[in-house]
């Protein structure tokens, strides 16, 4: 998966520090669920478990964080491949 620190991001320095702030945090909630998903479809592949869930929201709200932040990677990074399981 593509990844890049967010404080590179061209693009922010008009924005609100509080917008900011949200987006940046949209940006690691999709980074953070991104890393679990991989994680669980490694173990799937190579131990040939299925025992190991994918991730499920906690919130409508994290849901919500999750695809904004998936909309910033592709903003900023371009399009990417991104399977999401959930």
């Amino acid at each position: 998966m593509a990844t890049a620190c967010f404080t590179d991001l061209s693009g922010y320095k008009f924005q609100t520090q509080s917008g900011m702030l949200k987006d940046k945090d949209d940006w690691y909630t999709f980074n953070r669920i991104e890393q679990y998903n991989i994680f669980v479809s490694t173990q799937r592949s190579e131990r040939a478990t299925s025992n190991v869930g994918y991730y499920q929201y906690v919130s409508d709200a994290e849901k919500a964080k999750y695809q904004s932040g998936l909309s910033l990677h592709v903003k900023y990074l371009g399009p990417i491949t991104v399977v999401q399981k959930n």
